[in-house]
This record gives structure tokens, C-alpha cells and sequence, in this order.
């Protein structure tokens, strides 16, 4: 049942139902009945009836997830339960070109829909399980798992996402793993934190960022984007000037993992040579995504690959109470934590870390660049 009204003499009933041949579980149709009361016996009219696909679906109750893929691993799963027109979505970073399969293991009614804005690779109103498709854009895919199946469903998602080149799964997920080293660091850092900014460098707010850490006497590496470097050579400078290090982000924010070795190529190299006599031996991938090949490609630019260990998620825009919490309750000697200087507004970013340095200061604490 979706709505009942009463008017004149009349009831209009809008249900959820399905078409004859459809199995008794999976809800296929909206449909609006008019009850006449006012005879000897009750008249039934249908006035409408629409494909349940034609509906809008309902906002998203779930936060998203990101996929991501253990290191040399093409293919990741998730499992969960969904209700009645409940929708769960994933994340998926991949690549134009990229063999991209997705597998639903659900009840009939529960679907897959995969699309990357507009453009749609697979709809839920084709009720499918199943996509296979050569992806034809590069950015964050949404795979959303999508129940017009009576009551609540348990399901198994998989999705598999080969390099570009279309290696064998096979011969890929058996590869060795690749482990993601730290670069090496002195022995005698002692009670270090190692603060790192990413997406930047931001006309307004990295120089924020830099006015916080110089009233605090830290320092950080701040891993940068190379068209972002290029356009603002002045604040790359100054980082440089103020004992802070610079190290690789890509040229545009790439997802590394599944790129062409020529792809990989151009984002390291044009990003390196921007940053010239500044850039340190360090990369950190985008999404902290990697691939089977990302760690030898690296070493081939004379690059180790450097992630986190924590971060306050400050690209999801919590307040700056939030961000000087987590950062204060983290904060231990050898922590990297990841922060962001750009992609976005970063006021709470900024307040945040202005907040938790304060609160951290009778610590003993130092904070140093952990890129050198």
C-alpha cells in the first residue's frame, strides 16, 4: 500500500503490485484504484497503472561505499541487505576503456543499475544482475544495488575491473601482492607525527594551512596535483620555503589503479617535472588506489608509493570540532595522517587542525615532513 485518499464518495487506493507472470515476490508496477461505495456493491476501477522503473527512486538512506581493491587484486566484493525500494550504492574508480563486470547474487527484484553522472551503463529498469561492458569514461562510477523485491533481501555484490589491456584475471589476481612501502625515514625521529595535505596547492586555503603550521612550528609534505602546482608556482615556493616537503599527486587527480603504462607515464612525469628540484622520491595515489603494476611503474620514476594511516575523512566536510577530534585522539608517535589543502572548501579543515595542534601543544609532540 503506498497512499489511500477519500473524497466525494470516492477511495482512491495507490499499491505497489506486480504483473501476472511475475514472480509473487518481485513488485513490478504502481497502480491507483478507485473504490465507488456509493451502489448496491463496491465498483473497482483502475485508473492508472505505471512501470515501478517509471517512479523516482527514493533518495539515498545509505552513505555510500567506496570499492576499493586489495593490492593486485582485480575484482572486490560486497554483501549487505536492502528492503523494498531501498537503494545502496558503491563507488567504483575506474578508467575509459577498462573491462569493467558487475555480479548481483539476490532474490528476483533486486537489481543493479551502473552509471557515471549521466551516462548510464546498465539501468535497474532492465532489471538485469549482470553487467558486462567496456567502460567508456573515466571517473567515479556508481553501482547501486536497487530492490523492488517485497521485504528485506540479503545480496552479494562482486565487481571486477581488469587493466586496460584486458589481462587475464587469472594470471592478475595471482600476482604477488603489492605492498605499499613508506619511504624510509630516520631512525631517530622520535616523538614525530607526520602531517600530510593533499589536492592542493588552493589559492586560499593552503595559505591558511601554512599560517597554522607555522604558529605551531610544524611541518608537513604536502602531496600536490600538477596542473594545480603549475598555476600557482608562488605557493608552491612558499611550502618549499617554510621546511615543508612536495611530493606527487598526480597531474589531474588520476585514479592510478588501472591506467595505461602511458597514461601512468604522463600524470607522474609532467607532475615531476612542474615541481622540479622540490619534488621528494614520493607518491601517493589518489584515492589511495593502486593496481597490480602501480608500485613497479612508480619505482621505474624513482618513486615509492606512501598512503595514511588515518585521517579525520575531512573531505566529507565534517565540522572543524569533529576534524580537531579525531586528529587530537590519533595523534601518536609514527602516525601519517592525511588531510586535504584542496578539492574543495577547507575552512574546517583549516579550523580543525588550528584547534587540535592547540590541544596537542603540552604533548612533547613534533611534527615533520615525512616525504624527504
Amino acid at each position: 500500500m503506498d497512499a489511500i485518499t477519500v473524497r466525494d464518495g470516492l477511495i482512491e487506493v495507490s499499491l505497489f503490485d506486480r504483473a501476472q507472470d511475475e514472480p509473487f515476490t518481485v513488485i513490478s508496477r504502481h497502480t491507483t484504484l478507485e473504490i465507488d461505495l456509493s451502489g448496491s456493491a463496491p465498483l473497482v476501477t483502475v485508473i492508472d497503472t505505471e512501470p515501478i522503473e517509471e517512479k523516482p527512486l527514493p533518495g539515498p538512506e545509505r552513505p555510500e561505499v567506496t570499492i576499493r581493491f586489495e593490492p593486485g587484486a582485480v575484482s572486490a566484493a560486497e554483501s549487505g541487505t536492502i528492503d523494498f525500494r531501498e537503494r545502496q550504492t558503491y563507488t567504483v574508480y575506474a578508467s575509459e576503456g577498462q573491462p569493467f563486470t558487475a555480479t548481483l547474487r539476490a532474490p528476483l527484484g533486486v537489481w543493479l543499475d551502473v552509471r557515471l553522472d549521466h551516462l548510464v551503463v546498465n539501468s535497474a529498469a532492465r532489471r538485469s544482475q549482470l553487467v558486462e561492458a567496456e567502460l567508456p569514461a573515466t571517473g567515479p562510477w556508481k553501482v547501486t544495488v536497487v530492490s523492488s523485491h517485497a521485504g528485506e533481501s540479503g545480496y552479494e555484490l562482486t565487481v571486477e575491473v581488469l587493466p586496460l589491456g584486458g589481462a587475464d584475471p587469472a594470471s592478475t589476481t595471482t600476482t604477488e601482492a603489492v605492498t605499499v612501502p613508506r619511504p624510509v625515514t630516520p631512525d631517530d625521529d622520535g616523538d614525530v607525527v607526520y602531517l600530510t595535505f593533499d589536492d592542493g596547492p588552493h589559492p586560499d586555503y593552503t595559505p591558511q594551512v601554512l599560517d597554522v603550521l607555522a604558529r605551531y612550528d610544524a611541518r608537513a609534505t604536502f602531496f600536490v596535483v600538477g596542473s594545480l602546482a603549475q598555476a600557482y608556482p608562488d605557493i608552491i615556493q612558499r611550502i618549499a620555503a617554510e621546511g615543508h616537503t612536495i611530493a606527487n599527486h598526480t597531474w589531474k587527480h588520476e585514479d592510478l589503479a588501472g591506467l595505461s603504462r602511458a597514461a601512468f607515464d604522463e600524470t607522474i612525469s609532467r607532475t615531476q617535472m612542474v615541481l622540479g628540484d622540490l619534488a621528494t622520491p614520493c607518491l601517493r595515489p589518489p584515492y589511495g588506489s593502486i593496481d597490480a603494476f602501480t608500485r613497479e611503474w612508480a619505482s621505474d620514476h624513482g618513486l615509492s608509493l606512501l598512503t595514511w594511516d588515518a585521517s579525520p575523512s575531512d573531505w566529507l566536510r565534517p565540522p572543524a570540532e569533529e576534524i580537531a577530534d579525531y586528529i587530537v585522539q590519533l595523534a601518536r608517535p609514527g602516525v601519517v595522517l592525511l588531510m586535504h589543502d584542496g578539492g574543495g572548501d577547507r575552512s574546517a579543515t583549516v579550523q580543525g587542525l588550528d584547534m587540535a595542534l592547540e590541544r596537542l601543544a603540552d604533548r612533547g609532540l613534533r611534527y615533520e615532513p615525512v616525504c624527504r
